[in-house]
């Protein structure tokens, strides 16, 4: 039985780590998807059958051994100023938890989920015209740009008495391509017939492997206000360019390859992490917020020249149990959730109608709906989320509807399938 369910497992992981590397378009660059957990709070609340990323030291409360598996379903429309639009949407698999307590309430798990995604195109709307030295020719440019960073935690929580706390070491890895052709055109001394054109290729690959330490606690009282926080610190940061440029066809197939280069990225570095939270549960309902800090501000990441501020986001949520009976009706052991955020991007965008750069936000609204099945044992979880980002100026603005669901297997794995009443 443990075999066959460590196999799952490591299937379900094997594919989730293909598809971290699946990015969704975005016009606004690094960090525009976070793990599914971005949308409601968690820091300072519990739940024995499920877990979430939050805050680590809530796994503490865990009975048996559990997994959970994320997966979700995006549609954005974009919009700009002058009225261009673009629709498009993703599948994409958010997280995977696994945890196993052991002990006198110790807990071991891992988590593993995509913590920034990119695939951006910029292609310049005209010809620049070259220096006098080069007449009557002119440049056209298309840039790509596609990356991810991929977050895999080791954790450890261990609960005393009305005190949770844990530990984890996580490990931060990916690849950030930036894609660069060229596209020379000279033309004769009527200026519309073409005389010769070459392309070219740039292409820069940043390889990183990050390593963060980070800590957590919960303290819940008798009075049902429950306090809880987390931080991570980076221990070790490292990353490496690879080089190339070519001469290709109008096609891209290289022609002949012109210099290549490796080296290592001696300045770079990670964010230090912090996230607090309060949570007060009375009667049949659960009001909760959390806040998010990210001290991007003035950091090299070594894969975006972009300049980065400090990223910060608050969620507000309100659930509701209707019983909390085991014996009872199925609607009435529905958890009924709606929360609500606001979120600052660690960066800017630039407008070219202005010629300025505009600050980025998002704010979303959630639906939550966790639907228990297995007498408690396990869950799904249900989720609906409307976000609209965008600048200050409302030069691009993105609507984006997203779906969620999450599963949460909650069992015994030693124990004889016969003892159970499924």
């Amino acid at each position: 039985m443990i075999n066959k369910k460590l196999t799952i497992l490591l299937t379900l992981i094997t594919f989730c780590f293909v598809f971290a590397e699946t990015s969704v378009f975005s016009s606004i660059s690094m960090g525009d998807i976070d793990p599914s957990f971005k949308y409601k709070t968690g820091i300072a609340t519990i739940d024995s059958i499920s877990q979430s990323n939050h805050n680590f030291s809530t796994w503490a409360y865990q009975k048996n051994t559990t997994f959970s598996i994320s997966f979700s379903y995006s549609m954005n429309n974009v919009e700009d100023n002058n009225g261009n639009t673009s629709a498009y949407d993703d599948l994409s698999i958010d997280e995977i938890v696994f945890t196993l307590p052991f002990g006198n309430k110790n807990v071991f798990g891992f988590s593993f989920y995509p913590t920034n995604i990119v695939d951006m195109t910029n292609t310049s709307e005209s010809e620049a015209t070259l220096d006098e030295g080069f007449e009557n020719t002119y440049l056209k440019t298309l840039e790509t740009r596609i990356g991810s960073i991929s977050n895999l935690s080791l954790i450890y929580g261990k609960k005393i008495n009305d005190l949770s706390f844990g530990t984890n070491v996580s490990a931060k890895f990916g690849n950030y391509d930036t894609n660069r052709r060229y596209l020379y055109r000279t033309y004769e001394a009527d200026n519309e017939t073409i005389e010769w054109e070459k392309y070219f290729e740039n292409k820069e690959k940043t390889q990183f492997f990050h390593v963060t330490f980070g800590g957590s606690f919960l303290y819940t009282s008798k009075y049902g206000l429950n306090l809880g926080g987390n931080f991570s610190l980076p221990l070790s940061t490292y990353a490496q360019k690879l080089t190339s440029s070519n001469s290709t066809t109008s096609y891209g197939t290289v022609i002949e390859e012109i210099d290549s280069e490796k080296y290592e990225i001696n300045d770079v570095e990670w964010p230090f992490e912090f996230s607090t939270g309060l949570s007060y549960d009375f009667d049949k309902y659960s009001l909760s917020y959390d806040y998010f800090f990210k001290g991007y501000n003035g950091l090299n990441l070594g894969f975006d020249d972009s300049e980065l501020s400090n990223y910060s986001r608050s969620v507000i949520g309100l659930s509701f149990k209707p019983s909390k009976k085991r014996i009872e009706s199925y609607y009435k052991k529905i958890v009924y959730s709606v929360y609500f955020s606001h979120e600052s991007r660690p960066y800017q965008f630039y407008s070219k109608t202005d010629d300025k750069y505009y600050d980025i936000s998002d704010i979303s609204g959630t639906l939550s709906f966790k639907l228990p099945y297995n007498r408690d044992r396990s869950n799904v979880d249900l989720r609906f989320t409307y976000t609209r980002s965008a600048d200050t100026n409302d030069s691009l603005i993105d609507n984006i509807i997203k779906f969620q669901i999450n599963f949460n297997s909650f069992d015994n794995w030693w124990l004889k399938k016969e003892r159970y009443n499924d």
